[in-house]
């Protein structure tokens, strides 16, 4: 099936353009793409991409972009549940 390949690249992709604070940087018009801010209204980045990478990690049980992602992001909660929060610890 092509898209979990093109969903992993997209993943690396990610992590290669982050910055170490887990912003990337700003590129066109930064129509965001979320459907949902589902936390930290007020505040959140919207060049913050660790949400995605710490879902990732979860969904491909890896390691390396737990690493990325640092804490699993509440948004990444909201997506995957608690269960996947127990998978992000054991990573």
């Amino acid at each position: 099936m092509l898209f979990p390949y093109t969903l992993f690249n997209l993943l690396v992709d990610n992590i290669v353009i982050t910055k170490p604070d887990g912003t990337a940087p700003q590129i066109g018009d930064n129509g965001d793409g979320r459907l949902h801010i589902l936390s930290d209204y007020g505040n959140w980045s919207r060049l913050d991409l660790r949400y995605l990478i710490s879902v990732g990690a979860v969904l491909f049980k890896r390691g390396d972009f737990k690493a990325a992602a640092g804490d699993f992001m509440e948004e990444s909660f909201w997506l995957v549940g608690a269960e996947r929060l127990n998978i992000y610890k054991v990573l």
